[in-house]
């Protein structure tokens, strides 16, 4: 699947708006912190990255500390 910029602008959006029903300071920016993080990473992790065998003949990935499993032709999904 694509990455969806508008998806991710939209969910942003509405934890900004959330925001405002906050009303201590450091909750509102633990909030914000932890719920902006669990944004990103849905983002990245909906990536989908594909190549055929003739592209790539052998490769060894990582996505930082998350596992990258390869299956059907090297057909690659973050997960």
């Amino acid at each position: 699947m694509a990455l969806n910029k508008e998806q991710l602008k939209t969910d942003i959006k509405s934890l900004l708006e959330n925001m405002g029903e906050r009303t201590e300071k450091e909750e509102a920016m633990e909030h914000f912190s932890t719920q902006l993080a669990d944004l990103i990473d849905d983002y990245i992790k909906s990536a989908s990255i594909f190549a055929t065998p003739a592209q790539v003949t052998s490769a060894t990935m990582v996505a930082g500390t998350y596992p990258v499993t390869a299956a059907n032709n090297l057909n690659v999904t973050i997960t």
